[in-house]
This record gives C-alpha cells, structure tokens and sequence, in this order.
C-alpha cells in the first residue's frame, strides 16, 4: 500500500480485488492503520488452499443441485414401456428438458401417464424438485388421457 504524504489524496489497494483505488481525503497517521488492518484482509495467492476449498465446495454444491436437468442422473421411477415414445411436448407444461427429465425416469408414453393413479403422480411430482405442482397444476394426466384417446 502507498500513500501520497501531505496530499490529501491517498492510493490503497483493495483488499476484496487487489485494485490500486485512489482515496480523497486527508492523509494522516490513521491511514497507516486502515493499510495495516487490510493486509491482515489480503485474498489469498491464486491456487492457494483456501482458493482450491473453495472450488471444491462450488463444484459439490453444483452437483447437489435439482433443477430438472440434474433429475437425469436419478434411477428411473418406472420401466419404460416397449411402445414407442410419445412426444410429451404436446402437454401443456411440458418442454425439452422436462421430456426427458420425465424419459429418464421411465414415463415415455401417453398411455402410460394417462393411467397414473394419485400415488403415482406424488412419485413423480416428488421428483420433479422446484416443479412439484407442475403435474397436478397443468394438468398432464388428463391431457395425456385425451392425447392417448383413453376417455373414449
């Protein structure tokens, strides 16, 4: 840390981004005491362990995410049926990654969907994190139903 003596403005580096700032005000002795309590502040030297916690800790935070994307990497709730799948997209509520968030866990048809009972659907709907209600509040079993033609 420099400081300009007898001029009222003052050069610190910033102990959050390491940046030479340049401070207005009177310099005095307290600036010796502001320099002396940031370098006790001082971001650790790249690749220093604290630094390599810290990605460590992001990269197993990331990994603990649930947004559906990340619901791939669960077991399957059902067999998948031998039938070929249908295109899940035509139910309201339901885009790209969604389908197959739902193909990863076993649900490819209409048929299939349409013929979930209520314990079914909370299997799912528990699956399905930061989506819950999606299934219940769009309605997927009953629009899988007509798109399979089984309320005829």
């Amino acid at each position: 840390t420099s400081y300009a003596s007898g001029n009222s403005q003052e050069h610190k580096i910033c102990p959050s981004c390491g940046n030479k700032t340049l401070f207005n005000g009177p310099a005095s002795a307290s600036a010796s005491k502001v320099a002396s309590s940031q370098s006790s502040l001082q971001r650790p030297a790249q690749g220093s362990a604290n630094e390599s916690n810290d990605s460590q800790s992001s990269q197993a935070s990331a990994e603990q995410s649930t947004s559906p994307n990340d619901q791939t990497k669960q077991a399957p709730l059902f067999t998948a049926p031998t039938d070929a799948p249908d295109d899940l997209q035509q139910i309201k509520g339901i885009g790209g990654v969604m389908e197959k968030t739902l193909n990863d866990l076993g649900i490819t048809t209409f048929k299939q969907l349409g013929n979930f009972s209520e314990a079914e659907v909370q299997m799912v709907a528990e699956r399905l994190t930061g989506f819950e209600d999606r299934i219940t509040r769009d309605e997927w079993v009953q629009q899988a139903r007509v798109l399979a033609k089984l309320d005829s």
